[in-house]
């Protein structure tokens, strides 16, 4: 972007604030992180204009801030419980140091930019809402010179004692939150042990808040270790309805684990001493017929035996099941199919399209699927014919 394109960009005002509150926004922005000298706008989502002001270093600041200036015009969807916190507008931060080069149009340096700008579009696109300690993910990492892939949203860390609240002039408030980019093994650590812990884990490897693309982990080797044989875990799927606040029992959240283990169990793809250790569950699943189905409800031996603790791992499986998950499961890296994929596939074609298309499932239709026969015979077919592709 040349110089006439920023001063351009500039005076481009981010639709949805009123004057009045864009004004306030702007002061905020202004007095609490800087005097921007360079925006750029675009369209993230149907109708919705975000802005993204560009701060750059000064003599007591080494380093560039970005802030979205946009996307608190458009409320949240804030579960009722939490609507007296005042948390549906927000905007975002990210700070860059001072040599990074935000406006060359290249992958390894506009990713913050897009990081921003999809995080404000997902609370609107899929009817939800982001706050302090969530966390956003990209589906491969942001550049081809990083592992940092997903990022934690956090109060401001400028050091101001009131700059991660902006008072509009109606009462409400705008939000202001920082997002810390991750890698992979820190996203799981987040789910499965909150965010307070990972923001510890930080403060003591001593991390800065500023980007650094090649800082190292602060996950230990056991912690990776676990990662790298993770699958799946309920705790992710747990989060998704209590954010979406999805009109489902806490079972849902093990439903497509349990019926993708119970398959697994059928096939003979688990491993000696996961047969071993849970014989009479692995007898009565392979026994089969309408009496066993109703007596073995796999999703509550995954959320209460201890030994699983709501997570299949890969070493719950032996060579052809580990494989096989790598596969197909496990991201679908190696393969050309995703077992979520196929879910949702088969959610649509379950609930009929017009139920899918409805918006009555929050882009995560998975979740609605019974704990029945029916619905595991259709599913298993599918999983059966991915094995045979997968063994060809």
């Amino acid at each position: 972007m040349d110089h006439q394109e920023q001063e351009d960009s500039k005076t481009m005002q981010a639709s949805g604030y009123g004057h009045k509150e864009q004004e306030a926004v702007e002061k905020h922005i202004a007095r609490y992180f800087g005097e921007h000298t360079a925006r750029l706008t675009k369209e993230v989502a149907s109708g919705m204009q975000v802005g993204i002001c560009i701060i750059p270093p000064t003599s007591q600041r080494a380093y560039y801030i970005l802030a979205t200036i946009g996307m608190g015009a458009y409320p949240m969807h804030i579960p009722a419980e939490l609507a007296q916190y005042k948390l549906e507008r927000a905007e975002f931060l990210i700070t860059l140091p001072p040599d990074w080069k935000a406006f060359e149009g290249e992958e390894q340096w506009d990713w913050p930019i897009r990081l921003l700008q999809d995080a404000a579009r997902l609370p609107k696109e899929h009817q939800t809402w982001l706050g302090w300690g969530h966390t956003v993910q990209a589906k491969a990492p942001y550049a081809d010179n990083t592992r940092l892939c997903g990022a934690l949203l956090v109060e401001p860390q400028m050091g101001g004692e009131q700059e991660g609240v902006c008072a509009l002039p109606d009462g409400q408030e705008v939000n202001f939150y920082q997002l810390i980019p991750l890698y992979q093994e820190e996203l799981e650590f987040k789910r499965k042990n909150g965010a307070q812990a990972l923001l510890e884990r930080i403060a003591g490897a001593g991390v800065s808040y500023v980007v650094n693309i090649r800082r190292p982990s602060v996950i230990d080797e056991d912690m990776r270790d676990f990662l790298e044989n993770l699958i799946d875990g309920a705790q992710d799927h747990a989060r998704v309805i209590l954010q979406k606040n999805l009109p489902v029992d806490e079972l849902a959240a093990y439903t497509h684990m349990a019926i993708y283990l119970r398959w697994c169990i059928e096939q003979d793809l688990m491993c000696d001493l996961f047969v071993a250790r849970f014989a009479d569950l692995v007898a009565r699943v392979k026994q089969g017929g309408n009496s066993c189905w109703e007596d073995t409800d796999l999703r509550v031996f995954l959320r209460d035996e201890a030994d699983l603790g709501g997570y299949l791992l890969l070493p719950y499986f032996n060579q052809n099941g580990m494989a096989f998950a790598n596969w197909y499961y496990k991201g679908g890296v190696q393969g050309p199919y995703t077992y979520f994929g196929d879910l949702d596939a088969y959610a649509k074609k379950f609930f009929g399209e017009k139920r899918y298309e409805s918006g009555e499932f929050l882009d995560a239709a998975y979740l609605f699927l019974p704990w029945t026969k029916e619905s595991y015979e259709g599913i298993a077919e599918i999983l059966s014919k991915r094995f045979r592709e997968w063994r060809m």
